[in-house]
C-alpha cells in the first residue's frame, strides 16, 4: 500500500542486518524481529516477558514526508483503566493504543516501547515507496540497530 507499507520495507533492511548481528550477540540474548502486518489485540500476548519492544508504522502527523519520529512510552505511562469485559473490539485494525493498553491489563507490557515512525507522502495501492520514506526507511533501520546496541550494552 506505498507507503504504508513503510514498516515492511524497515523489516526487509533489518532482516539482513539482524542475521549477522545475532550471529554476534552473547548467549542469552533476546532480541527478536516479528512483522505483524496491522495492529490488533492478538499481538498483545507476543509482549509477553520482553523488557522493551519496538513498533514502526507510518505515523502521520501532517509534517513534511519522510520525516521521522520516535516516542518512547513507559509501562507505567500507559493508562490502566481498560477493563476487557465492557470493551467490545474486534480483532482486526485496532489502534497501537488500545492493544498497548489491553496488553498491559493483561499483564503482558513491557517495561518500555519505543515507537519509531515516518510521514508517510502518500497511502495509496501501489507496491513500493515514496522516495522520502524509502530513504527514511535506511535510517529508521540504522536507528533500530542503534537501539539493540544500547540496549546490549546497559544489559551486559
Amino acid at each position: 500500500m506505498y507507503d504504508d507499507g513503510f514498516a515492511h520495507y524497515v523489516v526487509e533492511i533489518l532482516e539482513d542486518k539482524l542475521d549477522w548481528f545475532k550471529g554476534n550477540l552473547p548467549d542469552g540474548s533476546d532480541i527478536e524481529l516479528v512483522e505483524f502486518g496491522t495492529v490488533n489485540f492478538t499481538m498483545a500476548n507476543y509482549l509477553e516477558g520482553y523488557k522493551s519492544a519496538i513498533f514502526i508504522d507510518t505515523i502521520h502527523q501532517n509534517k513534511s514526508p519522510g520525516e521521522i519520529y520516535e516516542f518512547r512510552i513507559k509501562n507505567d505511562e500507559v493508562r490502566d483503566d481498560f477493563d476487557p469485559f465492557k470493551f467490545s473490539f474486534g480483532f482486526h485494525d485496532s489502534d497501537l493504543r488500545d492493544m498497548l493498553v489491553f496488553a498491559k491489563k493483561m499483564k503482558f507490557l513491557p517495561e518500555q516501547i519505543i515507537i519509531i515512525g515516518c510521514e508517510p507522502k502518500t497511502i495509496k495501492a501501489e507496491i513500493g515507496l515514496s522516495d522520502e520514506a524509502s530513504e527514511a526507511s535506511e535510517k529508521v533501520a540504522e536507528r533500530v540497530m542503534e537501539i539493540c546496541n544500547n540496549y546490549l550494552k546497559c544489559t551486559q
